[in-house]
């Protein structure tokens, strides 16, 4: 007989196991990107073919948050989690064995919708069963989770390349991917208890009122995409995914090329950035509690990070450290 999980235990469980499974999400999409340069000396590739896996999961990755968005409404978001895992330590699996980019990039591009299973129901799970504090403490524990987990892959990556090869990577990548699914699978059951036993003191949400207001009308035609703010809110999404994601994707193989780093010291050059990152991350927690203004808050980073992004090709020549400087500048202020 299993014993039931107070509430407030059960809360800090549920956010723990979130954590833990956006950290392997981390390990399982980003390890592409740490071995990159290391894949096109194996494979005697250039580094515009082997990065057709990392733009096609890129582009699966984000059709697949939509999908995903809307399908999790319908499904149950530890199923769809549990068949994201699967999906994922699959894909790890088999890559090392492909022979061609093509085959590489087909199984990479399943695997940024695998990838794209994990973040809807996630957020579902902690807004059903979190108080609003909760649920924003949580938020930024997930959040570093995910840069903790890109740590983790600069610092795996190597040290498989340097004691075996650049597939013990995905290997183990693999293996970690299973082990969170068989935690999830022994823990969801036990946490959805204690949540469902206590969900009215675990969820302290205000009451709905007896007579909602009356909706207002949209507007006609697209135009309230554009009033609402919905348009630009996505245009600044995309550009910051596309910085950051494509910094930390190519900038080991830049660094190799531009200052004729080896392989793994440039790797693991670039495992400084996601800590910058969680350092970024903790700040702007404190400064948006300190000055109630998100949007200003969130324009501040968005032009810190533009700024990085542009003095980073500019500064080229300056040396690798000012390199990573602005490298940091750009990830840390796209990532808070």
């Amino acid at each position: 007989m299993q014993r039931n999980i107070p509430a407030a235990s059960a809360e800090r469980r549920l956010i723990a196991l979130c954590g833990l499974l956006y950290f392997v999400s981390y390990l399982t999409r980003v390890n592409y990107g740490a071995v990159l340069s290391e894949l096109t000396v194996a494979r005697s590739l250039t580094t515009a073919e082997a990065g057709l896996a990392v733009t096609g999961s890129f582009i699966t990755y984000g059709g697949g948050q939509i999908l995903c968005g809307v399908v999790g409404d319908r499904v149950r978001p530890h199923a769809m989690i549990a068949l994201g895992l699967v999906l994922t330590a699959c894909c790890n699996l088999l890559l090392p064995f492909m022979p061609t980019v093509f085959c590489m990039t087909a199984i990479w591009c399943i695997n940024g919708l695998a990838q794209a299973m994990f973040w809807p129901p996630l957020v579902r799970l902690m807004a059903e069963n979190l108080s609003p504090a909760r649920f924003r403490s949580g938020t930024v524990v997930v959040s570093i989770a995910g840069s903790t987990g890109t740590i983790g892959v600069y610092l795996l990556a190597p040290l498989c390349i340097r004691l075996w090869s650049w597939r013990m990577v995905f290997w183990v990548c693999a293996g970690a991917a299973v082990a969170v699914l068989a935690l999830w699978h022994w823990q969801f059951g036990r946490l959805q208890t204690g949540l469902a036993l206590h969900g009215a003191a675990a969820r302290p949400h205000a009451p709905v009122p007896a007579a909602p207001p009356a909706r207002q009308p949209l507007p006609a035609g697209t135009a309230w995409l554009w009033q609402s703010g919905l348009c630009l809110l996505a245009l600044s999404t995309v550009l910051q995914g596309m910085l950051k994601d494509g910094l930390l994707t190519l900038l080991p193989s830049y660094m190799a090329q531009s200052f004729s780093l080896p392989t793994a010291s440039s790797v693991l050059i670039t495992g400084l950035l996601p800590v910058f990152s969680i350092c970024c991350v903790l700040a702007t927690s404190r400064l948006a509690k300190r000055f109630q203004n998100e949007a200003a808050c969130g324009a501040l980073l968005f032009a810190a990070g533009g700024l990085g992004g542009v003095l980073l090709p500019l500064c080229a020549g300056l040396g690798p450290a000012v390199s990573l400087f602005f490298a940091a500048l750009a990830v840390g202020g796209c990532t808070a």
